[in-house]
């Protein structure tokens, strides 16, 4: 099987798309109609900005903030425990395309219909945490990433606030409906608090506040049951016990944990429109040689993914046979997994690139 290129769009010069002459490239969403929503970040000395650019038919729209999300960013910094969400995560319900603010604001768009931003209050917020040393600083969970669903339930990623390294280990699911313009956390432990799946856990861990569940890439739900991506390779990221990435399924609640399928190497993976993971390897020395490849789960089969002429980008989305890719970019570089950033003035621009499996 081969990769076709369908479309190519430039995303530069990145000042006249988003008034910077930086940014992210944060989740790539695949809408029903062939057409595509960038998830981009503005970064200018931390000056966040969230625009959604629409790639159809060869052009590039940019959606920028409602200035309700401008107001709302005011409010969550100066609230204490929510000062450090100052990124957004997007994720789909259908052709509509969110942005989580933090564990108390969303807002839905329809790049379809050109409707105005809905605006969303998420009742009853996460809990707030504060450590007993020093329990005037107090912070609440943060949103890490916002994973495919196939209802009004969006699976959430979430870091504890005494978690290090980026270390995310806990979950909970967002209620959204879209009718009532009302959203709520749904899946929480008998304590309040948002659940952890534990999978061969270690012992190391034991008993330290933050980490005491499995590392959490990605999560998927499906309708009656979640699909968890997990990455613990023993020598990287703390030393979480799991020898090398792996797939798992777990009940509604996010228990009962069963593998689905085991790598040979540490990957990063993120799940696409189809519940299969697109693989991203750790080191260019493993088995897959750094080449990123299509996980079909639970088969266990792998496509590998490297569309010819494009060499160092990554696809960041797929749906029905459909792949898209991000690379390119002045001084573009890779920060953490499956976020590119982007800068004007160097070299060649910053490009998404739709492609056919096939």
């Amino acid at each position: 099987m081969k990769l076709t290129v369908d479309a190519e769009y430039v995303l530069s010069p990145l000042e006249s798309l988003v008034g910077r002459s930086q940014a992210w490239v944060q989740r790539i969403h695949l809408l029903s109609d062939g057409s595509a929503v960038v998830h981009l970040t503005s970064n200018e000395r931390y000056d966040f900005q969230e625009h959604l650019a629409v790639l159809r038919d060869g052009k590039c729209r940019i959606i920028h903030e409602p200035a309700s999300l401008k107001r709302a960013r005011k409010e969550c910094e100066a609230d204490p425990a929510r000062e450090q969400n100052a990124l957004s995560r997007s994720f789909q319900l259908g052709d509509r395309i969110g942005l989580l603010l933090s564990d108390r604001w969303l807002w839905l768009f329809d790049p379809l219909t050109d409707d105005e931003a809905v605006e969303m209050v998420i009742d009853s917020p996460l809990p707030t945490w504060a450590p007993a040393s020093w329990p005037d600083n107090v912070a609440t969970y943060k949103a890490v990433r916002c994973g495919p669903t196939t209802d009004h339930r969006v699976p959430v990623v979430l870091r504890h606030p005494a978690a290090t390294h980026g270390y995310t280990a806990h979950l909970s699911m967002l209620d959204i409906d879209v009718e009532s313009q009302r959203a709520c956390w749904s899946l929480l432990n008998d304590k309040g608090r948002p659940v952890s799946v534990c999978y061969r856990p270690n012992p190391n861990f034991k008993g330290v506040e933050g980490h005491d569940g499995t590392y959490l890439c990605d999560l998927a739900w499906l309708g009656d049951r979640l699909r968890v991506f997990t990455i613990g390779n023993e020598t990287h990221i703390g030393r979480l016990g799991m020898r090398y990435a792996a797939t798992l399924e777990t009940d509604g609640r996010g228990e009962k944990p069963v593998l689905l399928h085991e790598l040979d190497e540490g990957c990063y993976g993120g799940f696409d429109d189809d519940f299969d993971v697109l693989l991203t390897p750790q080191s260019k020395s493993g088995p897959r040689k750094g080449k990123a490849s299509l996980l079909a789960v639970p088969a266990g089969t792998e496509q590998e993914l490297a569309p010819r002429g494009y060499a160092g980008f990554q696809p960041l989305a797929a749906r029905g046979g459909k792949i898209w890719f991000a690379g390119g970019g002045g001084s573009g570089s890779w920060s953490g997994w499956q976020q590119l950033s982007l800068t004007d003035g160097e070299g060649k621009p910053g490009r998404i690139v739709a492609c056919t499996l096939g």
